[in-house]
């Protein structure tokens, strides 16, 4: 915790929580892709509280048909030809 109390990283239920999404599609997304950052520490999954903003921020839209946000582009995160985030 930081010194106001609040979490820095969340674990995928509280990610889940916080992005209005089931743990389940966190769960997902990490196999598949397409999902916000997240961080193995030993055999914990956790999500930097900052990243879960980033890739909500970056799927910004005005319309169901799919523009993004005004001068904003969609955000990706690179990743190797594997489809791997560097480490």
């Amino acid at each position: 915790m930081n010194r106001h109390g609040a979490r820095k990283y969340l674990t995928t239920k509280q990610a889940a929580e916080y992005l209005g999404l089931s743990p389940r599609t966190l769960e997902r997304m990490r196999r598949e892709g397409g999902g916000p950052v997240y961080r193995k520490h030993g055999r914990h999954v956790l999500y930097h509280i900052d990243d879960l903003d980033a890739w909500s921020k970056a799927r910004a839209q005005h319309s169901t048909a799919g523009q993004p946000v005004q001068g904003e582009l969609p955000f990706e995160y690179p990743t190797d030809d594997r489809g791997n985030l560097p480490s």
